[in-house]
């Protein structure tokens, strides 16, 4: 995710290359570790995964997916 390419310039790239990405990837990384930790994370009974968008030459997950979070209890 910090590393550099041509093909991900999220981040920029050669001199423009962003200096925070590195804070950019470690927030990423503690907010999913609070995310598994505290939550149950589902998709809803169909478990159907829907497709991938495609804008151009770029794919992401679908905007309209569905997933089921469920706070976990304290012991």
């Amino acid at each position: 995710m910090t590393s550099t390419s041509e093909s991900f310039l999220a981040f920029g790239g050669g001199r423009h290359l962003c200096p925070g990405r590195f804070f950019a990837a470690m927030e990423l990384k503690m907010f999913m570790a609070y995310l598994v930790l505290n939550y149950d994370v589902k998709m809803p009974r169909d478990g159907v995964r829907p497709a991938d968008e495609w804008l151009g030459p770029m794919s992401g997950p679908a905007t309209r997916a569905h997933v089921l979070f469920r706070k976990r209890q304290v012991l």
